[in-house]
């Protein structure tokens, strides 16, 4: 079990989702596939305006977690979760207007880019599968397919998931249910049941229950 003092912070969560904001519309204004790049880096949350203690201590609780999974959806044989990673290592990052954004090695063939030996770094994936078949993809990846499609369903989605973090609103549910309505033709073949209300969503989803009724089973911590 990790300590409370190392748990992840409403800071730590608007620090995550604000470079989550700046890299897919990078990713789309740059025209990168952002297939897995990580989510963010220090520089980066420098360019947004954190400062050197807030991105200090930052790397420091992640390093202590090492790895947190959310389980988001569960029905079924199917389950998926969402899991940050944060590692040390190899990185390449490209000017995005007031920004430097991280972009993996095929985008980094297409840009050019700064490389560091050695560097912190976060990666969010959507883990999980369904009947046997498994599935693992980059949040990045995804955040920049919804920038293109459906960019300000994305803006709704970040800035709320930054409000919950701050206890300022109660809408992500009724967000996240527009956005399975907007991509319920994907996601059919990903999903064995697309929630057709709030309702659904929060039974078939444990975090999002967890969150709002209080259920406390669907964090897990690891590496600590």
């Amino acid at each position: 079990m990790v300590r409370a003092d190392h748990a992840l912070r409403s800071l730590h969560y608007e620090m995550l989702t604000r470079s989550a904001q700046v890299l897919a519309r990078c990713c789309r204004d740059l025209k990168l596939q952002c297939r897995d790049p990580p989510l963010t880096t220090t520089t980066l949350l420098f360019s947004l305006g954190y400062n050197q203690y807030q991105i200090r201590e930052f790397w420091q609780t992640l390093e202590d977690i090492g790895e947190l999974s959310y389980e988001i959806y569960r029905w079924g044989g199917a389950v998926f979760i969402i899991r940050l990673l944060h590692v040390t290592g190899p990185l390449r990052e490209t000017r995005c207007g007031d920004y430097k954004i991280p972009v993996d090695l095929l985008d980094s063939k297409r840009v050019y880019y700064e490389y560091a030996p050695r560097a912190h770094q976060v990666y969010v994936y959507v883990e999980g599968g369904y009947s046997g078949v498994g599935l693992k993809i980059n949040v990045a990846r995804i955040l920049s397919i919804m920038a293109v499609n459906t960019p300000k369903l994305l803006d709704s989605l970040l800035n709320a998931v930054i409000d919950e973090a701050w206890g300022r609103g109660r809408g992500l549910p009724g967000i996240v249910a527009s956005l399975l309505h907007s991509w319920g033709d994907t996601l059919k073949f990903i999903l064995p049941r697309i929630p057709r209300s709030q309702g659904e969503l929060l039974a078939l989803s444990p975090l999002l229950r967890r969150h709002f009724k209080g259920d406390s089973s669907t964090a897990n911590h690891g590496g600590a």
